[in-house]
C-alpha cells in the first residue's frame, strides 16, 4: 500500500522509501499516521457487525487481508441475506463501489435465487 508519506509494509506496519522495483501503481493521497484513528470506520464496523465483537474482529481481519493484495490463503466473502441486513452500507461505506448482488425472491419470508 502507498499513501503519500512512502510505502506502507502492511505485515510491519512501518513505512519505507517508495521503491519503482515494487510495482505500486497506485498512491492514496492522505499520508499514514499510525496512531490516527477514525470512530466513524470504527462505529460503521460496529454497527454492521451488531455490536458482536467476534463479528467484528472477522471484518478488520477481513479488510485487512483485502488491503494487501497477497492471493495466498484463497478467501472470498459471500454476504447472504434477504436485504436490509446491511450488506450494501458494508459494501459502499468501506469500499465506495456497488455490490455486485444476485436477484433474489422471498416465499414465505425465505429468499431464494431468481
Amino acid at each position: 500500500m502507498q499513501p503519500a508519506s512512502g510505502v506502507l509494509n502492511l505485515q510491519t506496519g512501518s513505512i519505507e522509501a517508495t521503491d519503482r522495483n515494487k510495482y505500486l501503481t497506485e498512491r492514496i493521497p492522505t499520508p499514514f499516521i499510525p496512531e490516527e484513528t477514525c470512530p466513524r470506520i470504527d462505529e460503521l464496523v460496529r454497527w454492521i457487525a451488531n455490536y458482536d465483537p467476534a463479528v467484528e474482529k472477522f471484518f478488520w481481519r477481513w479488510m485487512g487481508y483485502c488491503l494487501t493484495g497477497d492471493m495466498s490463503l484463497h478467501k472470498s466473502l459471500f454476504l447472504k441475506g434477504c436485504g436490509r441486513n446491511k450488506k450494501t452500507t458494508l459494501w459502499a461505506g468501506l469500499f465506495g463501489v456497488p455490490l455486485i448482488s444476485v436477484p433474489k425472491v422471498s416465499v414465505g419470508g425465505r429468499c431464494f435465487p431468481a
